[in-house]
């Protein structure tokens, strides 16, 4: 929970934001060579701190893996590449993510794609309001290990979302959770006792990804970890997909 202090330091460094970025909007709007040649991004990293701020619909908050820690708002400034009808609408289709920047950039910078193979997409498209697609490939989340939750009511560890289900669970693969965020953006309704196949399937997509992340991305060793039903491979597996 935040404090008093921390709500004011939150609060300081907001302000101190808007009255740095207000005059770097201004100077590229008033340059005639900035003013059509120039794309801004805005993003946040999580969701709020407990008592600083709100998530709004969404459940949970900064160090959590439902909506409210992980779903923040992305804006895109750019009247001389984005299309005249997208202007001031919101995309709420496609999905967007931070590792999705570099071949998005890449592409509206007309620099050539990186050699090497990339987690992310280029959604540049999407970005410029030339189409709302959903995004083709998983999301794959891991919880901070700094923020397990309250004692006997921890939080859950993983997620993955595949088009519009979401599912969470505990490393050892227990404790699903799926969600449609499609018709349950609030993560309400758990849905895994209903679609037992999605849950199979996208468990063993989330902990394939998560026994390929490296020795040290978080506090649980891999060999002290045995999901339920599906003892754990010791030989390294390569992500398809990572977050």
């Amino acid at each position: 929970m935040a404090t008093v202090r921390s709500v004011s330091c939150i609060s300081g460094v907001t302000k101190a934001m808007d009255a740095q970025i207000a005059p770097l909007l201004d100077y590229v709007r008033q340059s005639p060579s900035l003013r059509t040649n120039t794309i801004i991004l805005v993003a946040s990293d999580n969701g709020p701190e407990p008592g600083a701020g709100s998530a709004g619909p969404f459940r949970g908050h900064k160090g959590m893996i439902y909506e409210g820690g992980i779903r923040e708002p992305f804006i895109v400034l750019g009247p001389g590449y984005l299309e005249k009808s997208a202007r001031g609408t919101i995309n709420r289709t496609t999905v967007v993510s931070a590792l999705d920047f570099v071949p998005s950039i890449a592409r509206l910078a007309d620099g050539a794609p990186p050699r090497e193979k990339l987690d992310g997409e280029d959604l540049s498209r999407a970005w410029l309001g030339k189409n709302s697609d959903p995004r083709r490939t998983a999301l794959f989340w891991n919880r901070p290990p700094d923020r397990p939750g309250p004692a006997g009511n921890a939080w859950p560890d993983l997620a993955m979302r595949d088009d519009n289900w979401k599912l969470l669970l505990m490393r050892d693969g227990s404790d699903a959770q799926l969600f449609d965020l499609l018709n349950d953006a609030d993560e309400s309704k758990n849905l895994a006792g209903q679609h037992p196949e999605i849950v199979r399937r996208m468990r063993e997509r989330l902990l394939t990804w998560w026994r390929s992340l490296p020795i040290g991305t978080d506090a649980t060793s891999r060999s002290q970890v045995e999901p339920a039903g599906n003892p754990i491979r010791r030989e390294r597996i390569t992500s398809e997909r990572s977050q």
